[in-house]
């Protein structure tokens, strides 16, 4: 599988997947028409899998070539078409294969996690590639290096079993990101590591080295992820709660 990352506005991250072997391509996300138009290219846009509903993520559905839409039965009647195309649900743990999806027929499957807590409606995707068995993970506004989203529709404690229900992939799973926010979170870390260090968090995240030149974290593998981000070592709601309530102050 071929992933090409696509920035969008300030600090979104939309996504490109191709199988290396045709021109399909499923996008990840709209953010904005422009680079998504750019990167697109001659290549074909075969499915649109949308993570959540937000504007940031939407803003450019309506203008891209017409395509089938994949998103949750929440967000199905509050985000518009992509491109005039129609909108299917995806369901927790629905499976779709790569010829639902381009019509194309090799050993490629997605599968939709639903991941309340950011938004009702959040969907994460996996995308599995037989072939090599590459697993790239594309989780939205759920989690983040170093870090876990803000709970704007949700409770603490939907995202805190949504999070533990990513930690249960295999941890080869390359977790793609729906914003760079690898400085900010680091920032964070570091103004509260007196406070990480008495919880007993390991300090692995110390190691941790920022991008820099305006750059973007590699998608690293999730037990990488397990090893650096504090969020996903919490072990219990409350624990997890105090500290997203803490990161929302800044």
């Amino acid at each position: 599988m071929v992933i090409e990352v696509v920035r969008c506005l300030t600090d979104n991250l939309c996504y490109l997947v191709g199988d290396g072997e045709t021109d399909a391509r499923v996008l990840v996300d709209a953010s904005e028409i422009h680079p998504l138009r750019n990167a697109l290219g001659p290549n074909i846009l075969s499915a649109v899998l949308l993570t959540h509903h937000h504007h940031d993520h939407i803003g450019g559905l309506t203008k891209l070539p017409t395509a089938p839409l994949y998103c949750s039965d929440r967000d199905s009647e509050r985000v518009p078409t992509a491109g005039g195309g129609p909108i299917r649900i995806f369901d927790d743990h629905t499976t779709i294969s790569w010829k639902e999806l381009t019509g194309h027929d090799l050993p490629i499957h997605a599968r939709s996690l639903h991941i309340p807590g950011h938004t009702e409606g959040q969907m994460a995707f996996l995308i599995v590639d037989q072939r090599s068995g590459q697993h790239d993970l594309f989780v939205g506004d759920t989690l983040f290096t170093l870090g876990c989203g803000r709970c704007l529709e949700g409770t603490p404690e939907q995202l805190f079993q949504s999070v533990a229900k990513l930690k249960r992939l295999p941890g080869e799973t390359r977790v793609h990101f729906g914003h760079e926010y690898s400085e900010r979170n680091f920032k964070f870390l570091k103004k509260y590591e007196t406070q990480l260090d008495a919880e007993g968090i390991a300090n692995t995240w110390k190691t941790f080295e920022v991008p820099q030149n305006g750059q973007i974290r590699k998608a690293p593998r999730l037990d990488e992820e397990l090893r650096l981000n504090p969020f996903l070592q919490f072990t219990d709601v409350a624990t997890f709660t105090r500290w997203r309530r803490l990161r929302d102050l800044g």
